[in-house]
């Protein structure tokens, strides 16, 4: 990865949809559901999701594309450096940040929920593993805590990820 997301200005962006970067986003996205099952290009989604980052924005969508991006292509440490970065926008820019209609919104973080936490459930912890999962325990409380003072009507299920990484961290610390 050329460009780190800790040295982009972190501000919201609106619309993606007609961008020809989120359109090849979302191309490769799709292909999780494909029937052929087609390799998706993680490599081609992180890189294009910071470019849509820098030329226009932060959006919540391209945000969590980002997020399992970085996640197949470096794991734990790429899913934490994600969830940062969704932390950072949802806690600062969360009135701003597209798309503005909170059912979307929780369905979007839902998906997330459900494709990361699967593959999360898969890896083997060690107690190497601790800091990391801190860190993407701290960015998870972020998120919840914010969300919880959202208007939305019903909360998207990111507390699992967040109660999957708190069970995990007291189990390693057990076996320390």
């Amino acid at each position: 990865m050329s460009e780190h997301p800790e040295n982009l200005i972190i501000r919201a962006g609106g619309n993606p949809m007609n961008l020809p970067a989120f359109t090849a986003i979302r191309e490769e996205i799709n292909k999780i559901n494909h029937p052929s099952q087609p390799a998706v290009n993680w490599p081609l989604i992180e890189s294009l999701a910071l470019t849509l980052f820098r030329t226009h924005g932060v959006d919540l969508q391209s945000a969590i594309y980002y997020t399992l991006a970085r996640m197949q292509l470096s794991g734990l440490a790429g899913f934490t450096e994600g969830c940062e970065l969704l932390a950072g926008v949802i806690v600062s820019q969360w009135d701003e940040l597209w798309p503005p209609q909170p059912a979307v919104r929780t369905d979007m973080l839902d998906w997330f929920n459900t494709r990361s936490g699967n593959a999360l459930r898969q890896h083997d912890y060690t107690p190497r593993d601790l800091r990391m999962i801190y860190r993407a325990e701290r960015a998870l409380q972020l998120i919840v805590d914010r969300l919880q003072q959202s208007d939305l009507k019903r909360l998207p299920k990111v507390e699992n990820l967040l109660w999957f990484f708190q069970n995990t961290a007291k189990k390693l610390e057990q076996a320390r």
